[in-house]
């Protein structure tokens, strides 16, 4: 496994007001070493990444997917869809 959180380490650990607050994403390190700073550091926030998961996901996917096919083939307009200039969904 390879992390690289030294440098948002050291960055997170010189800054002392609340908001300087850190809150890095799972792109850091899936699993988090016991020994990373990142632990105890004031201005870190470690929280597990669970990415909205819920009960019946599974179908509430296939739901959206059957719901856009329809729109697809009557030619209208189908639901979350994504902006990829701006990164973001745009309904």
């Amino acid at each position: 496994m390879v992390c690289s959180s030294a440098s948002g380490s050291r960055e997170n650990s010189e800054k002392k007001t609340p908001k300087s607050l850190g809150a890095p994403d799972t792109d850091i390190c899936s699993i988090l070493p016991a020994g990373s700073p990142l632990w105890t550091l004031p201005t870190v926030i470690v929280s597990p990444h669970i990415c909205g998961d819920f009960d019946g996901w599974e179908r509430a996917v296939v739901d959206v997917f059957l719901d856009n096919l329809g729109r697809f083939v009557r030619g209208e307009t189908l639901r979350n869809r994504v902006d990829t200039r701006a990164g973001f969904g745009i309904g």
